[in-house]
């Protein structure tokens, strides 16, 4: 073709032709527009969940490796949302008439396509990715180790390879009780109580406890106003018969309605007229109420000596509310109820009652069945450079014991290797090195 466009450029020069490109070329680059305009919206992971596509056909409708099965997924999606959109404003319409509102009524003269700024539904940013089951990242891991050991095959081939020494060293960048997958778990401060729940038992009734402590922030959060409009409504018909419940069957009760968390003018007003109100309780004899007021503290009946309350200069509401928990304590009530919202606050209460929970039975039984390591552990709370002699070695023979209980070696790396090559033991269920432990 080149060479007739160069003997013969005035009839078949570049400018006598238009390139055209096919409808196959055409549909495939516009459904590569699609699809980039589609990532990262979820649209492929909603394939997934529906059963349309594996996450890899699904992935694949993005590049439109495909052209005809990514022209089915967006026919199908075309398809749904067509059907959804009626059933949605459906939905609304009967929401709306049963709210004694007027429906709004599409505008049809604007095109189809166009935004409705009324809607601010994000349909397929909020829908997150399903997490792998247990089963398969068992099976990645698998395949981690043995690419792992490959490698380490390889290397022993051609050096002095000494499974001692490999075995000597940490091959995990983080512990497998803070990693997943090879990385770093971070949770949320909430699922610190996760262990906490399973140990503790249920209480229905807290007929025994004798003194409470309420974080006045929850409770104006829990309390709903309903049809109260002012604050004088939602004091006297929501807010004080709640507090003389919490009272009828104590003989003290804190109230902590300061809000150091939030700058909020609003609720300061708020939370310095509940405090009034309060105060203007009729308490029966025999029985005390507290109430904060900034950095002083009311008290019903009059109470003398405060100087273990106020005045309280502590930023945080979690930690005040361990001072009032400490001067329950000295008064001589020895079942104390708090109520919060707050996992700042269970986890001083548990500190300040001196309570340990073991989120792990075999450690427990370990430690029993090895009483030695208490002492140990007492000399490393009260060590703040060097280890005590002996102390290490204490310490690997627990980890030894915990790990493996009918060992009788002494020494972390030795129970490695033992595992690793006679137990068939992956290396994420290995025990940590003793260059971990020092």
């Amino acid at each position: 073709m080149g060479t007739i466009q160069w003997n013969w450029p005035e009839n078949y020069g570049e400018e006598k032709f238009i390139m055209i490109l096919g409808g196959l070329h055409i549909e495939m680059a516009a459904l590569r527009m699609a699809g980039s305009w589609s990532q990262g919206s979820g649209w492929a992971e909603t394939l997934v969940q529906a059963d349309i596509a594996s996450p890899g056909t699904a992935n694949s409708f993005l590049k439109a490796a495909h052209v005809t099965r990514t022209r089915r997924s967006h026919q199908i999606t075309a398809a749904t949302l067509n059907i959804l959109q009626p059933k949605a404003y459906g939905k609304y319409t009967k929401d709306a008439q049963s709210d004694d509102h007027e429906p709004l009524d599409f505008d049809k003269s604007k095109p189809l396509g166009d935004t409705n700024k009324l809607n601010k539904l994000t349909l397929f940013s909020s829908m997150k990715s399903k997490s792998p089951t247990r089963s398969k990242q068992h099976l990645a891991f698998a395949k981690d180790d043995c690419g792992l050991f490959s490698r380490l095959y390889k290397t022993c081939q051609t050096r002095e390879g000494d499974l001692d020494e490999f075995l000597k060293h940490e091959n995990r960048a983080y512990p497998p009780e803070l990693s997943s997958g090879g990385k770093f778990h971070f949770s949320k401060k909430a699922h610190l109580l996760t262990p906490l729940e399973q140990l503790a038992d249920k209480i229905i009734e807290a007929s025994h406890v004798t003194s409470t402590i309420l974080d006045g922030p929850a409770v104006v959060e829990m309390l709903k106003p309903g049809g109260s409009t002012v604050f004088q409504e939602y004091s006297t018909a929501v807010f004080i018969p709640y507090i003389e419940s919490q009272l009828e069957y104590r003989s003290r009760l804190d109230l902590q309605l300061e809000n150091f968390l939030r700058n909020s003018d609003n609720k300061e007003e708020l939370f310095s007229f509940l405090s009034e109100q309060v105060m203007q309780l009729a308490v029966k004899e025999r029985k005390q109420l507290f109430v904060t007021d900034k950095k002083q503290v009311l008290t019903v009946p009059p109470r003398k000596d405060t100087a273990n309350l106020a005045p309280c200069n502590h930023e945080e509401a979690d930690t005040r509310m361990m001072v009032h928990a400490a001067d329950a304590l000295e008064c001589g009530h020895r079942r104390i109820l708090i109520r919060t919202v707050d996992t700042y606050v269970v986890i001083l209460g548990v500190a300040l009652a001196n309570e340990r929970s073991h989120s792990k039975k075999a450690a427990l039984a370990t430690r029993n069945a090895f009483p030695e390591v208490t002492t140990a552990f007492l000399s490393l709370a009260s060590t703040t450079s060097e280890l005590p002699d002996g102390v290490l070695s204490t310490l690997e023979r627990f980890i030894v014991l915990f790990y493996y209980r009918t060992s009788t070696c002494c020494e972390v790396n030795v129970l490695r290797k033992k595992l690793f090559s006679r137990k068939s033991r992956s290396l994420e269920d290995l025990p940590p090195t003793r260059a971990a432990l020092e």
